[in-house]
């Protein structure tokens, strides 16, 4: 390789790597942008939102069950964190609840992020307890959950589980992810 050869091509090199640190800066600009325009988002209120059932899951005496969330409104709303669950029995009264976040038998807990519902897109949270083994272990009994959104300053959905026996009270949730 002749000496002009080598400058042309580190010539070359340097300019493809100046174009690439260009076009890497002007997207995290982009990228910067969508954020600051994200912050812009008002939380999701209860009005804006469905809440229903999704995938239910059954192992090792755990039961689960997905609790999807969907933006019904015609703007966007920002959603972040964990849903607060309440049991309830068959005539919709509180039962005692102990509440608990983090991973479950089923998924793993993505964390708590602020998330940018646009209309008619979704997010989940895994919630999920023990099953007893025997009629003698401490339960409740629950027939449906009240679920309340993170963030919202009004609107709870309940939802039918059905007669259900819940191990010393115990739901555990993740928080809501796509």
């Amino acid at each position: 390789m002749t000496s002009g050869m080598r400058t042309m091509t580190a010539l070359a090199v340097s300019g493809l790597a100046i174009a690439g640190l260009t076009a890497a800066s002007n997207g995290a600009a982009v990228a910067g942008e969508r954020t600051e325009q994200d912050q812009q988002v008002p939380a999701c209120q209860g009005a804006d939102l469905s809440v229903g059932k999704g995938e239910t899951q059954a192992g090792m005496h755990q039961r689960g069950m997905d609790i999807v969330v969907t933006n019904t409104a015609w703007q966007a709303c920002s959603i972040d964190g964990y849903p607060t669950v309440t049991l309830l029995d068959a005539d919709h009264n509180p039962v005692r609840t102990n509440d608990e976040y983090g991973s479950t038998y089923f998924k793993q807990d993505p964390g708590a992020r602020r998330i940018v519902l646009e209309p008619g897109e979704n997010v989940a949270s895994n919630l999920a307890y023990t099953h007893p083994t025997a009629p003698d272990e401490p339960q409740v009994t629950a027939s449906h959950l009240r679920i309340h959104t993170p963030g919202a300053t009004e609107g709870e959905f309940v939802i039918p589980i059905y007669r259900t026996q819940v191990y010393r009270s115990e739901v555990t949730a993740t928080a809501l992810a796509r």
